[in-house]
């Protein structure tokens, strides 16, 4: 009896850290590398967005990007296209996946996290 109930909690929760890629911090949105980012550039399906302070957008960033610091996203969702994936970029990945968790909460956005943010990005940058 105890085997089955061991087996039946293991299910569940393979199921479960499955759905989100393992970490249910994620709900919501997908991670995606800085590789994946690269390949989106100049691709009309993405809306990239860096949730950077202005400064720090100046100092380089994603070709295509635009700029929507962090503690303004929610003011700004008109300026988010539903149509489009959109990606949040920041510096490590910490404060855009904070964006993505707010806007997947958000009705009809298909909503993804650049992991590593610009920290892991090799490719050239705009200024």
């Amino acid at each position: 009896m105890y085997i089955l109930v061991a087996v039946i909690v293991l299910v569940v929760v393979f199921f479960v850290f499955k759905k989100d890629g393992g970490n249910s911090a994620n709900a919501g949105f997908e991670n995606v590398s800085a590789e994946d980012v690269h390949s989106y550039v100049g691709n009309d399906e993405y809306q990239l967005v860096d949730v950077r302070e202005p400064s720090e957008f100046s100092g380089g960033h994603v070709k295509g990007s635009v700029n929507i610091p962090l503690g303004t996203v929610l003011e700004n969702l008109d300026k988010l296209k539903k149509d489009k994936k959109i990606v949040f970029i920041c510096r490590s990945g910490n404060r855009s996946s904070k964006a993505a968790k707010m806007v997947a909460k958000e009705e009809g956005y298909q909503v993804y996290n650049m992991k590593g943010g610009m920290n892991a990005w090799t490719y050239e940058v705009e200024k």
